[in-house]
């Protein structure tokens, strides 16, 4: 970049990317600069433009953020805007979106299962179900959140794909999350390895990976503040009424604030 900027004085350069992945003292003579979430009328414009102006649809999504705080606190993230457009798209209903759990599942759930090329099997290039993206994805988050690692290294992505039962792919992990890459933009390339898109989606995936695991092991990890929007969604994703009380009676003694959010 320092190169470019001398070789270029005239040009004036924005250098963008995520917060977690910049540090200022690699940019000494830029000012750095935070965007802002999304105010009110932005969030209308950008829903007049993806609904072509459908009052209707618009209103019954600006009402569901009036009713639902942690939706619209969501929807103040252009991505996270774009997977609640996109989500309420498919049927037309806000109950796809009312929940976070839910938001998450149906959007997830319409990117993982796009259909690939159909001579991807014939060419020799990876190719990879629902089921199977699924798998990695959360295997790949619970044990890099266990360890606190949003940027996922490339060789202990390797090694979990290579004992992750979607490896018909053995030694072809980094093709496999090419293709996620390219055709969910679930995930993306860092020069460091792998990264969710945004947080969220990375505390979704290992909640979801959670749910196999006996729930013991989610209330010990409950007490740490980095886990507590992970059992939020893993409470979300419970079926039974008995697995929702013993989480909330679990909770009681390991993280209070936790119990009653």
């Amino acid at each position: 970049m320092d190169a470019f900027a001398k070789k270029y004085p005239r040009c004036r350069i924005i250098v963008t990317s995520r917060p977690i992945g910049l540090k200022s003292e690699d940019y000494p003579g830029y000012r750095p600069l935070d965007l802002l979430p999304l105010d009110d009328l932005v969030m209308k414009e950008y829903l007049g433009k993806w609904f072509k102006d459908d009052t209707d649809k618009i209103d019954v999504l600006w009402k569901t953020f009036g009713d639902k705080p942690r939706i619209r606190a969501l929807a103040a993230n252009p991505f996270l805007l774009s997977m609640i457009c996109f989500t309420f798209g498919i049927d037309d209903k806000a109950e796809l979106i009312e929940r976070r759990s839910q938001l998450y599942a149906n959007c997830t759930r319409s990117l993982l299962d796009r259909p690939y090329d159909t001579d991807q099997r014939q060419t020799g290039k990876v190719h990879i179900t629902y089921e199977e993206a699924l798998g990695l994805l959360k295997d790949i988050s619970l044990k890099f959140f266990l360890w606190q690692e949003a940027d996922f290294d490339p060789d202990h992505v390797k090694v979990i794909g290579r004992s992750h039962p979607t490896a018909a792919l053995p030694g072809k992990t980094d093709e496999v999350l090419d293709l996620l890459q390219r055709e969910t933009g679930l995930i993306q390339r860092l020069k460091e390895g792998y990264t969710f898109v945004h947080r969220s989606l990375w505390e979704y995936f290992t909640a979801l990976a959670l749910l196999e695991k006996k729930q013991e092991f989610v209330i010990r990890h409950a007490a740490n503040p980095d886990w507590e929007e992970v059992v939020r969604l893993y409470a979300g994703l419970l079926v039974q009424d008995d697995d929702v009380k013993a989480l909330i009676n679990g909770l009681w003694t390991i993280n209070r604030h936790l119990r009653c959010g």
